[in-house]
């Protein structure tokens, strides 16, 4: 019962219907004895129990709000302005600041306006996020700004996690972006359609 407690400070598991029935069978099997508690722990159990659902009824509020927040930008094309604004008016709520910056990494443009501020802002959320889409942008800043290895190295590790389809999404956008940009593309590309091809042999 401790475990899935503490397991619960962390994850949802009591939210799968398999871990709760094994929970309750737990609960099930204390003796009585556990279950006789004086009426003044009776009183602060019960405040406690308030306290929480309160809590919990504001951070569901405030996440509601990112996520219609999230779903309102998708249909609609901001400006870098606009994106801030919709950032700053998101709740601060602790334990959801990680969606704020999320949200605002994706919906930035890739361009060089404020590149050592998007830099930053990746570097935060790219580890705690890790897919293709977030470090195939994570190297198109890296790349705007300069930094070659390391754009290199991101647009490599974006497409490792493509290897089983030879990574043909990463290398088509690649081959699409050196046609729209050559100066700085075509090298990532060559780059890493060698790394495929090498990988492959």
């Amino acid at each position: 019962i401790t475990a899935f407690l503490l397991y619960s400070c962390t994850e949802f598991p009591l939210w799968y219907v398999k871990y709760l029935l094994i929970f309750v069978f737990f609960i099930a099997l204390l003796e009585e004895k556990y279950w006789l508690i004086s009426v003044s722990v009776k009183k602060v159990i019960t405040l406690l129990s308030i306290i929480l659902m309160l809590g919990s009824m504001i951070y569901l509020k405030d996440f509601i709000k990112i996520h219609q927040t999230f779903s309102q930008v998708k249909n609609v094309e901001l400006s870098e302005q606009a994106l801030k604004d919709s950032y700053v008016a998101m709740p601060n709520t602790f334990g959801l600041l990680k969606f704020k910056e999320q949200f605002l990494f994706y919906y930035l443009p890739v361009n060089s306006q404020n590149i050592d501020y998007k830099i930053e802002l990746a570097e935060r959320v790219v580890p705690s996020d890790l897919n293709q889409s977030s470090l195939f942008k994570y190297g198109q800043l890296l790349a705007l700004d300069q930094q070659t290895d390391m754009a290199s190295t991101a647009f490599k590790s974006s497409c490792a996690l493509e290897i089983h389809n030879n990574c043909t999404q990463i290398t088509d956008r690649l081959s699409q972006l050196s046609l729209q940009d050559p100066l700085i593309y075509t090298q990532y590309y060559n780059d890493v359609t060698e790394w495929v091809t090498d990988y492959n042999n």
